[in-house]
């Protein structure tokens, strides 16, 4: 949002009364003046210096929430290999599940994941059973509750994309459409094609934003950015990014290098 607000303030001007309807959070503390987006210092800062801390925005007696930055993992794994590995092609960010653990003095259980480059809130579970008398740790009936619990269908995780496009895409006018649900498959990490994929959807708000720079004379037209609400109902790999950048909608996350073109 705060991109927004420098970027393309018009488009989060007309987004606001649909954002508050669906409860999105959309007030904050920080104010940047309109002109061209750069990374604010307080950024730069966190990602060079990684001082490991983070936002606990609720906890409870079994649960902690806590704010996940962009570009920071939710845990290690064979994707981003061991924080001590020398061999890492660059230095990952203390990962939030580090970060909530040293917060909280206490181990802690994802109940959900986001993918590196989303922010938003990460829900932890207190990790409440300790090994048994043969070294092994029993499942948590706490996470496990959770885990269910986002898993139901009556469950509502809302992701808040900017994409590239103007709201239109082969004659359909997704801004007039409301919410629709799309259901199309998408593939895992290795490949192969997962059937029974559904998101819904809703575009907000799009807007042609003025060229950023004079290199292409041909060109006197900026990007076409659009705002967009997703809810997963499953929980594939990568999926809203998928869906968006897919034939039928072709709205691809900026930014997004794997499924889109930025």
């Amino acid at each position: 949002l705060d991109m927004l607000r420098v970027y393309a303030p018009d488009v989060l001007e007309e987004s606001l009364p649909t954002l508050r309807e669906e409860g999105i959070l959309v007030e904050t503390t920080e104010q940047y003046e309109v002109g061209q987006y750069s990374i604010p210092e307080e950024l730069l800062q966190q990602k060079v210096e990684d001082d490991g801390k983070v936002e606990i925005l609720d906890q409870g007696e079994n649960y902690v929430i806590a704010s996940k930055p962009a570009s920071v993992i939710v845990h290690h794994s064979s994707w981003t290999g061991k924080r001590s590995d020398p061999k890492r092609r660059w230095k990952e960010a203390t990962p939030m599940l580090q970060r909530v653990r040293d917060a909280t003095g206490r181990r802690v259980n994802l109940v959900h994941r986001l993918d590196r480059g989303a922010s938003g809130c990460l829900v932890f579970s207190f990790a409440q059973n300790e090994e048994n008398d043969n070294g092994e740790t029993p499942p948590c009936s706490v996470t496990k509750s959770m885990i269910e619990a986002m898993q139901h269908p009556d469950a509502r995780k809302t992701y808040l994309a900017l994409c590239d496009g103007d709201g239109t895409w082969n004659g359909v006018d997704y801004l007039n459409k409301g919410w629709f649900t799309f259901n199309n498959p998408v593939k895992d990490e290795w490949g192969k094609l997962i059937d029974d994929c559904c998101t819904d959807i809703r575009f907000v708000a799009s807007k042609v934003l003025p060229p950023t720079s004079d290199e292409d004379p041909d060109n006197m037209e900026g990007r076409k950015v659009s705002l967009i609400l997703a809810r997963p109902k499953t929980g594939r790999w990568h999926q809203v990014r998928q869906h968006l950048s897919s034939g039928t909608i072709g709205h691809a996350l900026l930014g997004d290098s794997t499924h889109g073109k930025s």
